[in-house]
């Protein structure tokens, strides 16, 4: 069986979605092949989590077909994406750790995500996050005041400067 994404083009439920091949297992006594699968989407009676699903191997091969080891070039639609996405962020278990960044390419970030908060529909809590970000790069640099003092000021518009 080939890993990646593949999409249900037979059953009751679910025909036309999509769904990523996790792996194979086998029952323990009778050796029987089972597939363990991930639907690409969130429905609201699974409180926003991520389902594994086992299906006999046969019966998979059967109902499901092959699309690629990722989004790549399958026909999929603005909703079918944002479910991917979610599913992946959901299957993401462990914290994202932004290293390893020379220091330069920390203040390069961090001055980038300053910029981001310019623009006027960023929400409140994509600001939150912004800030986070800009926080860690500040207690990075907790020794280093002129680096801070630049930092302090990409927190404020009034410092920008008219690009020609």
């Amino acid at each position: 069986m080939q890993t990646g994404v593949y999409r249900k083009v037979e059953g009751r439920t679910g025909v036309g979605q999509l769904y990523e091949f996790a792996c194979l297992c086998r029952h323990h006594t009778t050796g029987e092949q089972f597939v363990v699968y991930i639907p690409l989407r969130v429905e609201p009676e699974w409180a926003g989590t991520v389902r594994h699903c086992v299906l006999e191997r046969a019966e998979f091969e059967r109902k499901f077909a092959y699309v690629g080891e990722g989004l790549g070039d399958a026909p999929v639609n603005q909703e079918q994406a944002v479910q991917l996405m979610i599913a992946e962020l959901q299957a993401c278990d462990q914290p994202l750790i932004l290293g390893p960044l020379a220091p330069l390419e920390a203040l390069q970030l961090a001055g980038l995500v300053q910029l981001a908060t310019r623009h006027p529909g960023l929400s409140d809590a994509h600001r939150a996050i912004a800030a986070a970000v800009v926080d860690t790069v500040r207690e990075y640099f907790a020794g280093a005041r002129t680096i801070l003092e630049i930092l302090d000021r990409g927190d404020d518009p009034s410092q920008d400067v008219e690009q020609r």
